[in-house]
C-alpha cells in the first residue's frame, strides 16, 4: 500500500474524515485511521507536538509549534508545515522556506543548495525529501569508500594465524592436534560508523515508498551487505571518532542520527508512530536568527547566545532564577542590546497597533534591568509579514532611570534571511550580507 500524505500547518485542528465537524479555516480533515491512531497516543501519554482539543462538542486534535513529518502505522503520513502558510502560501513555498531555514544551521546535515534546486526539492512530499537527502549522503560515503580497521580476533583454526594462545590451545586442543587456537588481526569494515549507517538504511527502506528512493536503498545495501546493522545504536554512536581521514562520514552520520533517534518528542512510551521527524519552530527560528545575524555583524561586535550571567533573585548570596535572553549583543565587550526571537505572526491594522504581549513586555523589562544598566536597546524579533514589514520603536522603559533603554519590534525576512529596517547601527550591519543561497 502506498503511503498517502496529508498536509497541515502548525496550530491547526485536525478532525477525522466522516465526522460531523464542518470544515472551516484552521480545521483540517485527516483519514479516520490516522486520527484514531494519533488520538490514542495522546490518551496513553501527553504529546509535546499534539494535544487534544474540542471544536464545539466534538473532539479534535491540535498541532503545536512543531513542523516535520509523522508516519503512522496505518501507512498515512502527516506533514506539518510552518504556520505562515496559513496566510495563503502554497505548501511548496512553505517546504522551500523550511529547507532554507534548516540548511542555514551549521549543525543540520542539509547541504547548501541553490534556489532553483530547493524549488524542485520542495515539490516532493517532506518525508520522501528527507529520505532522499539521507540516502544521498550515505551513498556518497559508500562511493568514497567504507572505513575499515584492524580488529583482534581469537579463534580455533585449522591453520596457525598470528600468535598462538597457548593456554586456550591446550584447553581446547589437547586431543585435537589438527587445530590451533590463535589470535590474529583482521581488516574489515565492521566498525561503529558502518553499523550505524546500515541500521539507518534498514529504517529508510521501511519508510520510503518511491521507486527512486528504493533504488538508492538497494544500491547502498548491496555495498554494505557484509556489515551487520547496529544492535546497540547508543553505544555505537558514543564509540564513533571521526578524524581527518573519515570526516566525509559526518553528514551521513548526522542523517543517521535523525533517522534512528529522530527529533521526535512523541517517541517516549506507549504506542509509537512508524517514523517521525519533527523540529520545534521556536528553537529553529531562534537558532536561525542567531546564525544569520552573526554573519552580518561588524568585526568588533559580538553576539552571545543564551547568556545566564544575570539572575532575578539572590538568596544567601546565591543567584536564583537566572535570566536567559536568546541573544546578547556587545560592542567591544559592552552590552548594547538584548534580542529575543519570537515565532509569532505580528499583525495590526496600523503600525501603531503593533505591540508586544504583556508577558513579553515584562520579560524584556527584566532583561533590560539586568543586562543594560548603562542603557541600550531590547528587541523582539518576529517573522516579517505583510502587516509587519518594518521596525517599530515601541517605547522607552520608564523605571530604568540611569539611562534610556528602547524597546523595538523587528521583522526578520524569511526569504532573504536578514533583519529588515534594523535600527541603532544594526541597519548598516544587516545590509551587509555574507550569505548566498
Amino acid at each position: 500500500m502506498l503511503n498517502q500524505h496529508i498536509v497541515c500547518f502548525e496550530h491547526e485542528q485536525l478532525y477525522a474524515a466522516g465526522s460531523v465537524v464542518k470544515p472551516v479555516n484552521g480545521l483540517r480533515e485527516i483519514p479516520k485511521a490516522l486520527f484514531d491512531e494519533l488520538f490514542n497516543q495522546t490518551l496513553e501519554q501527553p504529546q509535546v507536538w499534539l494535544t487534544r482539543d474540542w471544536h464545539g462538542k466534538h473532539p479534535v486534535l491540535k498541532t503545536r509549534q512543531y513542523v516535520g513529518v509523522v508516519q503512522g502505522k496505518c501507512g498515512y503520513v502527516l506533514e506539518i508545515l510552518p504556520k505562515t502558510g496559513q496566510a495563503g502560501h502554497a505548501p511548496v513555498e512553505m517546504r522551500s522556506m523550511l529547507l532554507q531555514m534548516l540548511q542555514a544551521l551549521p549543525e543540520m546535515p542539509f547541504k547548501i543548495l541553490p534556489q532553483h534546486a530547493l524549488v524542485q526539492l520542495a515539490k516532493m512530499p517532506l518525508l520522501e525529501l528527507f529520505v532522499q537527502q539521507a540516502l544521498t549522503s550515505i551513498l556518497k560515503v559508500v562511493q568514497h569508500g567504507l572505513k575499515q580497521h584492524y580488529q583482534s580476533v581469537q579463534d580455533n583454526l585449522g591453520v596457525l594465524r598470528g600468535r598462538l594462545c597457548m593456554q586456550q590451545h591446550v584447553r581446547h586442543n589437547h586431543s585435537n592436534q589438527a587445530c590451533f587456537y590463535s589470535e590474529h588481526d583482521e581488516y574489515h569494515a565492521n566498525c561503529p560508523e558502518n553499523r550505524i549507517l546500515r541500521l539507518a538504511l534498514n529504517s529508510l527502506g521501511r519508510i520510503t515508498y518511491t521507486a527512486s528512493n528504493q533504488h538508492l536503498v538497494q544500491a547502498c545495501l548491496q555495498r554494505m551487505a557484509h556489515i551487520p546493522a547496529s544492535s546497540q545504536a547508543a553505544h555505537d554512536f558514543t564509540a564513533i571518532r571521526l578524524d581527518r581521514n573519515s570526516q566525509y562520514y559526518a553528514s551521513a552520520l548526522q542523517w543517521a542520527s535523525l533517522v534512528i533517534n529522530g527529533f521526535s518528542p512523541s517517541v517516549a512510551h506507549g504506542q509509537q508512530p512508524a517514523f517521525s521527524l519533527l523540529f520545534d519552530m521556536n528553537k529553529l527560528f531562534e537558532n536561525m536568527v542567531a546564525c544569520q545575524l552573526q554573519k552580518q555583524l561588524p568585526a568588533n561586535w559580538q553576539l552571545k547566545k543564551q547568556q545566564q550571567t544575570a539572575a532575578l533573585l539572590q538568596v544567601n548570596n546565591q543567584p536564583q532564577q537566572k535570566l536567559q535572553p536568546d541573544l546578547l549583543l556587545l560592542d567591544e565587550q559592552q552590552p548594547i542590546a538584548v534580542l529575543d526571537s519570537k515565532w509569532k505572526n505580528k499583525s495590526g491594522s496600523t503600525f501603531s497597533q503593533l505591540k508586544p504581549d504583556e508577558q513579553e513586555l515584562y520579560q524584556m523589562f527584566a532583561y533590560a534591568a539586568a543586562y543594560l544598566p548603562k542603557g541600550g536597546n531590547v528587541c523582539l524579533i518576529y517573522p516579517k509579514t505583510a502587516q509587519f514589514s518594518r521596525a517599530v520603536e515601541q517605547a522607552v522603559f520608564q523605571h530604568i532611570r540611569d539611562a534610556k533603554v528602547h524597546l523595538w519590534l523587528l521583522p526578520f525576512c524569511l526569504q532573504q534571511f536578514e533583519l529588515v529596517d534594523a535600527p541603532f547601527g544594526l541597519s548598516e550591519a544587516a545590509n551587509y550580507k555574507n550569505y548566498s543561497h
